[in-house]
C-alpha cells in the first residue's frame, strides 16, 4: 500500500510540475518602459509596443513594473498581483 501511495503521489507531483510550467515556457518576459495616460498602449523595455484589450486595468500600470507576455500577447503584470490585459502588438 505504501509502494502504491508513493508512486501515485510521484506521478501526480510530476503531472502537476508539466502543467505548471508549460505555460511558462512560452512566454517571454519584459518591464513596462511606459503606459498611455489613458492604457491603451504599453511600451516595453524591449521597444515592443502593445495596444490594451483593457485600458482601465493598464491605466494603474506603472514604468518599471515586471511583465510575462504569453505567446498569444496576454500581458500579466507580475507587480500588480498578476492582473493582465489581452494585448496587440503594434
Amino acid at each position: 500500500m505504501k509502494r502504491i501511495r508513493r508512486t501515485l503521489v510521484a506521478g501526480l507531483s510530476i503531472g502537476a510540475l508539466c502543467l505548471c510550467t508549460a505555460p511558462c515556457m512560452a512566454a517571454d518576459t519584459d518591464t513596462i518602459d511606459t503606459v498611455s495616460s489613458d492604457g491603451s498602449t504599453i511600451i516595453m523595455q524591449s521597444g515592443q509596443t502593445y495596444d490594451s484589450d483593457d485600458p482601465g486595468t493598464s491605466a494603474s500600470w506603472q514604468s518599471g513594473d515586471d511583465v510575462v507576455i504569453t505567446n498569444d500577447d496576454k500581458i500579466v503584470n507580475t507587480d500588480e498581483n498578476g492582473e493582465s490585459v489581452d494585448g496587440s502588438e503594434e
